[in-house]
């Protein structure tokens, strides 16, 4: 799935199949941020060439109600990496 404002970026179907969504997502982020329960998750390029910094392709991390990051940051790399992490 591609969202309008990051038409370069593909969000693999299976992240929204385990209850992330694109309401949170703002223009001015650097790549997307899906939400689900308390937890953001950005997904970048899959090309680590075409990223805005050195991390990984998906980062997890808790947001407190002001959507500020109020926990410890995960990254993976890989879809099955953050699938196993999630429980899927």
């Amino acid at each position: 799935m591609h969202h309008s404002d990051f038409p370069t970026i593909d969000i693999p179907e299976d992240i929204l199949a385990h209850g992330f969504g694109t309401d949170d997502v703002y223009r001015h982020d650097v790549c997307p941020r899906l939400t689900r329960d308390g937890l953001s998750l950005w997904v970048d390029h899959a090309d680590p060439e075409q990223r805005e910094g050195d991390g990984a392709r998906f980062t997890l991390h808790p947001h407190d109600e002001y959507m500020q990051c109020s926990g410890e940051i995960v990254e993976f790399e890989t879809l099955p990496e953050l699938l196993a992490h999630l429980g899927a």
